[in-house]
């Protein structure tokens, strides 16, 4: 079973639209949050086409990629472009089943959508790829270093009541 993977832009074709669902949901309960109180919400099909319609109307371009096993979606990232601001660009979720972990996915689909990526005339001004990982997360640590990541910072959450 070689994934596939497909590219695209803007928001998530129909077709792959309940894959691409399922796995943001699996991401939500795969990051690791340490001791915040935030809860997982379901990506049902709905909260994903709301969230294309919200970053669209901010001004993100959706640079997507999807790896697929058979007809099963196994894997996925999104890199974010501001129209508004593209010298800047992030790098959002990279997400890969754990079965499917180990096989190169990750680094494929995130190879893929900076292809796509860079064909866009919008990312001519681009310098710069930002992306976030989780300390505990070494296998996409090691897989953003080998790209060409570089740490220039180590964010810190904090929590505290309200009142």
């Amino acid at each position: 079973m070689t994934p596939v993977s497909l590219s695209w832009i803007g928001p998530c074709p129909d077709s792959l639209l309940e894959g691409w669902a399922v796995l943001r949901s699996r991401m939500s309960d795969d990051v690791p949050m340490g001791d915040l109180t935030r809860t997982a919400v379901p990506a049902d099909v709905e909260a994903v086409r709301r969230n294309e319609r919200r970053m669209i109307d901010q001004g993100y371009i959706l640079v997507r990629s999807l790896a697929r096993a058979d007809r099963d979606a196994v894997g996925y990232t999104e890199i974010l472009l501001s129209r508004h601001d593209p010298e800047i660009v992030h790098q959002d979720d990279t997400f890969v089943e754990e079965r499917m972990r180990g096989r190169g996915i990750g680094r494929a689909l995130k190879m893929a959508n900076l292809r796509r990526l860079m064909s866009l005339p919008e990312s001519d001004s681009s310098r710069f790829l930002q992306t976030y990982t989780a300390l505990p997360n070494a296998p996409m640590l090691s897989l953003n270093r080998a790209i060409g990541f570089e740490e220039a910072d180590i964010l810190t959450v904090l929590e505290g009541p309200l009142g």
